[in-house]
């Protein structure tokens, strides 16, 4: 779906998509009048007690070791403990505030913030925190002599709050984007489903108004060959041949030897001439009864 049809779909759903961008210019437009936050800042430094500072010539600034680092952590702790916060919201400094170590130096500075929404109060919790510091450090130090004690000095202090413009403008941004993007999706879902249950609708009608523009062509299935017809005659011979046996080869015939009286003549192998006449076979046929007269004559004669 391109640009031009998503701004149709929200003019054919004005009643849906007007509504939803009305609430969210409306929550971006309280968000951005409402006060805050403001921001207070100050910062403490622990120095070192008047019988450290003696080598020194009495100076404090020149007696800085470990100790103050590893004390100062500790004010710090003692500040954010759940019953040093209780107390002091009890006694009227209840905007949120946090005590941090100074990231830009490694000596025992503490930086105290205090945010709100309102701006005395986030002013009056400043004020309250950074005394309460002195107070805790003392109260850490209560069986000592004042001279032996370490001290707290307020090097910063913003007494007045800033209005911390990036973080106003932040949460309208956020708000007026996300309730844009929700008005545009809800709106188009909406029209999506109304669209195809409209579509489904009209097929419905126009299927049972005219069904024959909407019969599916059904394929007929492909004629089916005939198959060979086969005839009793035909089936009788094929079962012949299958059911006849085979014929056993024939043995080889033994050579017949005869005595040389009784043999033959020799039949010639050579290949016959031309066929001979009537009178030509009939002349042959007589020279041979003659040839045999003689030799039946002699046996004859030697039987008697």
């Amino acid at each position: 779906m391109d640009l031009t049809e998503s701004v149709r779909a929200l003019r054919r759903r004005w009643y849906v998509s007007l509504p939803l961008l009305l609430l969210t210019l409306g929550g971006t437009a309280a968000l951005a009048v409402r006060a805050g936050p403001y921001q207070a800042e100050s910062q403490v430094v622990l120095l070192p007690s008047a019988q450290t500072a003696k080598p020194a010539g009495g100076n404090p600034y020149l007696s800085f070791d470990d100790s103050l680092t590893l004390t100062a952590d500790l004010l710090r702790r003692e500040l954010t403990a759940p019953p040093v916060v209780h107390a002091l919201a009890v006694r009227g400094y209840g905007s949120p505030f946090q005590v941090v170590d100074d990231p830009l130096t490694a000596g025992p500075v503490l930086d105290i913030t205090v945010t709100g929404n309102s701006k005395s109060a986030v002013e009056h919790t400043l004020a309250g925190v950074t005394s309460q510091a002195a107070k805790q450090l003392s109260a850490m130090q209560g069986g000592l002599a004042p001279i032996d004690r370490i001290n707290v000095k307020t090097v910063s202090y913003q007494g007045r709050a800033a209005l911390e413009i990036s973080k106003k403008a932040r949460t309208p941004v956020v708000v007026l984007g996300l309730g844009l993007v929700l008005t545009v999706a809800i709106t188009l879902m909406l029209d999506a489903a109304v669209t195809d249950r409209r579509r489904a609708v009209i097929a419905v009608r126009s299927t049972r108004r005219y069904p024959e523009r909407h019969a599916v062509p059904v394929e007929a299935d492909p004629p089916l060959q005939p198959e060979p017809e086969v005839t009793r005659a035909s089936a009788d011979a094929t079962r012949r041949r299958t059911a006849a046996p085979k014929p056993a080869p024939e043995a080889p015939a033994a050579p017949d030897v005869k005595p040389a009286d009784s043999a033959e003549p020799a039949v010639s192998t050579a290949e016959p001439g031309p066929a001979a006449t009537e009178p030509e076979v009939a002349k042959a046929a007589s020279g041979e009864s003659g040839r045999r007269r003689p030799r039946l004559a002699a046996r004859l004669s030697a039987q008697d």
